[in-house]
């Protein structure tokens, strides 16, 4: 079967949530008894902001019509500086 690696858009939102809940219970050991509201929300609200301005980019892997996996990157812009 092809893989197919596609960039996520703000319409892929709700996919994208579902992989970043997954994977903060799995990394920070959340039990999934544990109330995590306001943490979505907070995730949900910076994917809503940096998705459409390019300040984080996620991308999906597609087996067929099923999202696989997903990964992403966000972009930390420094301040400009010089050597004086």
């Amino acid at each position: 079967m092809e893989i197919q690696i596609r960039q996520a858009t703000i319409q892929d939102l709700n996919v994208l949530m579902q992989w970043r809940m997954e994977v903060l219970h799995e990394v920070f050991s959340i039990p999934s008894e544990r109330s995590v509201t306001e943490l979505e929300s907070e995730n949900r609200r910076y994917y809503q902001t940096e998705l459409p301005q390019g300040g984080h980019i996620a991308c999906f892997a597609y087996v067929g019509r099923k999202s696989s996996a997903a990964a992403g990157y966000a972009s930390i812009m420094r301040c400009p500086h010089r050597t004086i």
